[in-house]
């Protein structure tokens, strides 16, 4: 019985953590353009372009740092219930062993059928 509640918090903790790397990595991908288009904006500030080519960078650039805002919201909630998951369980090194060992024996037993 223990073996199969440790088993389940770890494959949620594998989903929330496996989510939570692809936003962090989708959050980056987004920083980057976003640091791109604030260069461009004080280049263009710079260079006295027109006021429409300046608002629509500045548009852009508001979009894209809503975006952040979101992104970063959405790892710190999803880091907050990979937390909340690993502190419901207390993950002792003898109860994964036990878990990786069933595992395992279930993969043997499977191979020899």
């Amino acid at each position: 019985m223990i073996a199969r509640s440790h088993s389940s918090a770890l494959d949620r903790l594998y989903a929330w953590d496996r989510k939570l790397y692809d936003e962090v990595k989708a959050s980056e991908s987004i920083r980057k353009v976003y640091d791109r288009k604030c260069y461009q904006l004080r280049h263009q500030f710079a260079k006295d372009q027109g006021t429409q080519v300046i608002d629509k960078t500045r548009a852009v650039v508001k979009d894209l740092h809503s975006q952040i805002r979101v992104a970063i919201y959405s790892v710190d909630s999803i880091s907050k219930r990979c937390m909340k998951i690993s502190g419901k369980k207390d993950f002792k090194s003898e109860d994964v062993w036990r878990v990786c060992e069933s595992v395992l024996c279930t993969c043997k037993f499977n191979q020899g059928s």
